[in-house]
Formats: structure tokens, sequence, C-alpha cells
């Protein structure tokens, strides 16, 4: 019994490490903190929780205005209502990343059937330095709903990372017009090592193990 409740007890420590990598480490993913200011159901924010404005007029949030948002009741749009250039970048910074595999996820809907005028840029950078950057551009009759959107990278120094996301037309021939991409439920989650997974399944094969000489006649 004591060697059953050992295992059992190590496997949960390390289910709870798998679990825990799972989790986001990024503030206000989903964009559903409260914002002050809210015309209607939208407005145009220099800083909300966990993000800021770093080019542009502001970050656009709407509240199930123009589609329902992925989860909650409120999503991002980055090609801004009020501004000439209305194309708007938007970062999460001094994120704490330790040496490791990460994937990046957000929810994607671009607004319009216009070519170049829905893309969003997004990436990892450090000290105005750009690490890795991606892009995602589409028009509205591809996208039937919400698609998911992921990449991987590695981190080798343990240090601060900021996360940004801009309108194309921010380092672009982008159409800069007030509607563009819908950005949705974003998260930043380690990827577990094969190493841990391992153990994961050797204590359960243990517990397995245990469990058959308990029954056995």
């Amino acid at each position: 019994m004591r060697k059953l409740s050992t295992v059992l007890y190590v496997c949960l420590i390390i289910a709870g490490i798998t679990s825990n990598s799972n989790a986001s480490i990024l503030l206000n993913g989903n964009f559903d903190d409260p914002v002050d200011g809210l015309t209607g159901s939208w407005g145009v924010f220099s800083t909300i929780t966990g993000w800021e404005t770093t080019t542009g007029p502001g970050i656009e949030v709407q509240q199930n205005t123009v589609v329902t948002a992925e989860s909650g009741n409120q999503y991002i749009e980055l090609d801004s209502h009020g501004a000439t250039n209305s194309n708007t970048k938007m970062e999460q910074q001094n994120i704490w990343l330790a040496e490791g595999n990460y994937f990046l996820n957000f929810y994607y809907m671009p607004r319009t059937n216009t070519t170049n005028d829905n893309g969003i840029q997004f990436g990892i950078s450090q000290n105005n330095t750009d690490l890795f950057t991606w892009e995602v551009d589409s028009i509205r009759s591809q996208w039937e709903t919400w698609a998911l959107v992921s990449e991987k990278f590695s981190i080798t120094t343990a240090a601060n990372y900021n996360l940004y996301f801009s309108a194309s037309g921010i380092s672009s021939n982008g159409s800069s017009s007030s509607l563009g991409g819908f950005i949705d439920t974003v998260s930043l989650v380690p990827n577990p090592e094969p190493a841990t997974m391992l153990l994961l399944g050797f204590g359960l094969i243990g517990i397995a193990g245990i469990a058959r000489k308990k029954i056995r006649p």
C-alpha cells in the first residue's frame, strides 16, 4: 500500500507540473477584462489590462460587435477606428520566458473581402529587435468562423521578452481602412519536455503494475 501511495504521489506531482505547463503565461489573453469608456459595444484605448499601444491610434476593443467573440465577450481589432493611419501595434511587455519551447496560439478572423486588408503581424521581440515574426492574412469569404493560429518557437536564453501584434500596414503596404483582422483568445504556453512526459508514462505504468498485483488471486 505504501508503494502504491508513493507512486500515486509522484505521478500527481508530475501531472501537476504538466498541467501548469499548459497554462498561458499572458495577462488578459482573451481581452475580457473590463474596459472603461466603451461607446456602446466598442472603443479605442491606448492601454488595456496587460497590453499597450506602441504605434498607431490605439487598441480597438469590440464587445460582440461585428462578430461573436471566440471566447468571453470581447475581442480586438488593430485596424482601429478614428484616425487617418488606423493601423495599430500593441505589445505585452516584460514577459519572463525560461529556456525551452513555447507555443503562441490565438484565434483570427478577417473582417472584409478586400485583399491586403486584414493582415496581422505578430511575434516575439527583445530590446526593439524582432526575434520571431509571423503574419496571417486572408479575406472574410475564405473563413467561416474563428480559426486557430499556432506557432512554435524556442527560447535559448532566459530573460524578459515582448509579445506584439500589429495590423500589417505598420511595416508593409497593407490597407489602413479602419476595417481589419480580429484577434481573440491569445495564449503563450510552454511545450512540455519529452522527458517529463516519459516520466509520467513510467509512473502510470508503475501504478498499473501494482494494481494488477493487488487484484491477482
